[in-house]
């Protein structure tokens, strides 16, 4: 599929919430510090009100599998129910993917903590994690399924991008923040450096307005 028909067929969309598609360009070299992301695209996630879809490889078939970055926040669970009904995956071919940070992590090696006294910290705090998590999805609706959910401990984006090297997901789904009192989308810093940096095709759902 090329992106002009790709594009096409979204502009036909009669779905009261259809994405526009921003498509890969030759502007987008992988560099050492990362991907560049045309200006164009930039400004259509930034400032538009609709979802974006950031394609970044050749679609030669529909998604089959979809991950979402879940932060236990309201945008986060928009993204999910956006990229549901515009038709991406969902069920058990939809993957979740939150992270945690055990907070003075840092603080414990300095202090002289064993690494298996800091490996049961960490354990303990991705229980707390998995529930937290758990009774969120139970409480928007999405407790009682078997779809693949994955809760690492780490900074969010090395989380998120280590998911999807492992998981090899057809697209990623993630939620932007809004700034309050503005028309305009404030990307995520977590969002951003996803959409700069994973080769993967992403779903940018902004927050409703």
């Amino acid at each position: 599929m090329s992106y002009d028909r790709a594009v096409a067929g979204a502009a036909r969309s009669t779905k009261p919430c259809t994405s526009m598609i921003a498509p890969r360009t030759p502007t987008r070299p992988a560099e050492a510090s990362g991907r560049s992301w045309s200006r164009r695209s930039e400004t259509l996630i930034r400032t538009g009100p609709f979802p974006v879809l950031m394609v970044n490889r050749e679609v030669d078939h529909p998604y089959r599998t979809a991950l979402a970055a879940v932060d236990l926040s309201a945008p986060s669970m928009n993204a999910i129910r956006t990229g549901t009904a515009l038709g991406l995956p969902g069920d058990n071919r939809l993957a979740l993917v939150h992270a945690f940070l055990l907070l003075g992590k840092g603080q414990m090696f300095y202090a002289g903590l064993s690494p298996d006294t800091i490996d049961r910290n960490v354990a303990e705090e991705r229980l707390r994690a998995n529930k937290e998590l758990t009774e969120f999805l139970e409480a928007n609706g999405l407790g009682n399924s078997e779809r693949s959910i994955h809760v690492e401990e780490g900074p969010p984006s090395e989380v998120i991008s280590t998911a999807v090297e492992q998981l090899k997901p057809d697209v990623l789904i993630m939620g932007t923040n809004a700034r309050s009192g503005s028309t305009k989308a404030l990307l995520g810093s977590v969002t951003e450096e996803a959409l700069r940096s994973l080769d993967t095709d992403i779903l940018a759902v902004p927050p409703p307005r």
